[in-house]
């Protein structure tokens, strides 16, 4: 952009300053951190505008199992707040007096005891209503916000470190690159999908015609939405036209073949007028060494023992614009702390930027790039680096183990039969409702254990089955 107009367009205004009375929430999400033992910081972290009401000193989050037949109701205080984020500098935002709509994040959290060990844990929370601002639901004003999680307490996890905040800017008519993904810090394997915002568990609201999941947002005629499953990288071209999008992002973790998590982040993109231009588009990376590129997204390395390095190059198409790389909010060196980076300009040309990056011992991982214009509006980018012939998980089909249990009330002994997998040892844990734990018993079978109660008091418990230390089924046993 060679002319910084920050000004936006009249019909944006108005848009914008049609929901005073509302919560003027913009975006949520979940976020686990394991203590120790059944132990967890849950937090929730809520994003709304700089014009919005008073937020809550509390908030409730529901907790729930079905299969452990527990339903808590939970009070998170808040514990930091408010925080501006943005993209763009602060004292243009309407939270410090400027006229481009500003964003504030307030957290809430507490340390949760998981009561019992459950496969199944549900955690939700809802509010209402939307900004009758947002352009791309029907009758927005109307509906809620609601941000959910599901988690697996059979093991440890803390959930993913997101790249950026889900609340971001654009600049109208130009290319937008936005990384919606985040890095797994126990090395779970990640998977990233759009999705619809929902009203309440059951209720997607409706995009206004003309969008969809696939595309939630206008983009320039001629132009498609491109998004990557495997690092929730999101490309387009936006529309000229003044809008506020939401949607939301499903991330789901998945460990040794099973999937031990999923997290709904609602998000929200405000593109604003800077007076035309581009914004650079997806980089170029080549100078690949002791690796591939398998796709504009993923790059494989052949040795672990053996640096891995690369380039990439940014171009913006206008000449007086100066590109820079962001070290500070970008991942590659949190990810890889050893990773070496050289920011060049090819030709002097300061609207080209090339990084050069190598990474002396390459391991499986997501990482994103940050690069601002004039030091003004960010564009992030996120990859892949895995090992060679890496199999993605959602390329493979995977079918649910199948267990039946017989009999259930249980009287003094009852069976465990796997159907459709077998395995090495089955491990039965059984816990008391209050979480303790009180049997333990193993088999050599494969497919096949026997669980006798001996002195167990009649009641009811939950239960992990375990093949070859992976969790396959969990549920309650009624001993009579």
């Amino acid at each position: 952009m060679n002319d910084r107009i920050f000004t936006l367009v009249a019909a944006f205004i108005l848009l914008a300053s049609s929901a005073i009375n509302a919560s003027h929430l913009s975006g949520a999400e979940f976020h686990f951190e394991h203590v120790s033992g059944n132990d967890y910081i849950i937090s929730l972290a809520l994003y709304r505008d700089c014009n919005g009401i008073n937020v809550p000193s509390t908030v409730s989050v529901q907790m729930e199992s079905l299969n452990c037949a527990i339903n808590n109701n939970l009070t998170f205080p808040l514990t930091s707040g408010p925080t501006v984020v943005t993209s763009i500098p602060v004292a243009q935002t309407t939270c410090l007096g400027g006229v481009i709509q500003g964003y504030e994040e307030y957290i809430y959290s507490d340390t949760v005891t998981f009561p019992a060990s459950c496969t199944d844990w549900h955690f939700s929370y809802g509010s209402c209503c939307r900004n009758a601002a947002v352009t791309n639901l029907v009758n927005p004003s109307s509906a809620g916000l609601l941000v959910e999680s599901t988690f697996n307490s059979g093991v440890v996890n803390n959930a993913p470190i997101y790249f950026i905040d889900p609340i971001f800017y654009g600049s109208m008519g130009a290319n937008f690159s936005v990384a919606l993904g985040g890095f797994d810090p126990d090395g779970d394997q990640l998977v990233f999908s759009l999705a619809a915002p929902l009203d309440d568990p059951s209720a997607p609201i409706p995009f206004v015609a003309g969008l969809s999941t696939a595309q939630p947002l206008e983009i320039l005629p001629g132009t498609a939405v491109s998004f990557s499953a495997t690092t929730g990288q999101l490309n387009c071209v936006l529309s000229t036209a003044p809008q506020i999008v939401v949607f939301d992002v499903l991330v789901e973790e998945w460990r040794n073949g099973q999937k031990i998590a999923t997290h709904r982040r609602s998000l929200q993109i405000l593109p604003i007028n800077l007076g035309g231009g581009q914004m650079l588009a997806p980089p170029i990376v080549n100078n690949l060494s002791n690796g591939s590129i398998v796709d504009a997204y993923t790059m494989e390395y052949t040795s672990a023992a053996q640096p891995f390095s690369f380039s990439m190059l940014f171009n913006d198409q206008d000449m007086g614009d100066v590109l820079t790389y962001n070290a500070a909010y970008s991942t590659l060196e949190t990810v890889f702390p050893n990773a070496q980076v050289t920011s060049t300009n090819p030709n002097g040309n300061l609207n080209d930027l090339e990084l050069s990056i190598q990474i002396p011992n390459p391991s499986p991982s997501l990482f994103s790039i940050i690069i601002e214009e004039n030091n003004y509006l960010q564009q992030s980018f996120s990859y892949e680096i895995r090992a060679a012939n890496t199999t993605n998980v959602h390329s493979v089909e995977t079918k649910p183990v199948a267990v039946r249990i017989y009999p259930n009330p249980v009287a003094q002994t009852t069976t465990f039969e796997v159907r459709n997998a077998v395995y090495e040892t089955l491990e039965l844990t059984v816990f008391g409702m209050t979480g303790q734990l009180v049997s333990t018993q193993t088999t050599s079978s494969n497919h096949v254990l026997e669980f006798n109660r001996g002195d167990l008091p009649a009641g009811i418990y939950s239960f992990q089955l375990r093949g070859d230390a992976v969790l396959v089924n969990t549920g309650l046993l009624q001993l009579k």
